[in-house]
């Protein structure tokens, strides 16, 4: 989807998943997020400061090396590209690089599903053969949404 708000749960002291599972959130479980997501000034910031990893192969080597636990949207930019208010649509068919990397050091696989994400923002499909075009030759997504009084929020 676009934003995966719910998977703060995972990376935030003193949410609902921390008290369920204390001493998982900080160090012992990281996110990972989209390279060019850490080569934009401000936003890679951001991202460090909520918890997450570069999910390029080498830095998740690296993490899964010493311990650490991932969690990851699968469908990265591409998903949010397709993304529909109120359709589920995942795009996982061509991203099996997680699950060799995962299985070579011995770690567990949980999927999770959030339901509902897609019925928080209204898409827009402007240009969309040119953004996604650009996606794919990139890996830059411009998905174009907005939530009520277009805030990103709804």
């Amino acid at each position: 989807g676009i934003h995966c708000i719910p998977l703060l749960q995972f990376s935030n002291p003193g949410s609902k998943f921390d008290q369920l599972f204390p001493g998982l959130v900080g160090p012992k479980l990281t996110g990972i997020a989209a390279t060019v997501l850490f080569k934009i000034p401000v936003v890679r910031e951001s991202f460090f400061h909520m918890g997450y990893i570069d999910a390029s192969r080498k830095v998740c080597s690296d993490a899964l090396s010493k311990g650490q636990s991932l969690y990851i949207v699968t469908g990265g930019e591409e998903e949010s590209m397709w993304t529909q208010q109120g359709k589920d649509i995942v795009v996982l068919k061509k991203r099996k690089g997680f699950i060799r990397l995962a299985l070579s050091y011995g770690a567990a696989l949980v999927p999770v599903f959030g339901v509902g994400n897609t019925d928080v923002y209204k898409t827009s499909a402007f240009a969309f053969a040119f953004r996604l075009w650009l996606q794919k030759t990139t890996g830059i997504a411009l998905p174009i949404f907005h939530g009520r009084w277009f805030t990103p929020v709804t």
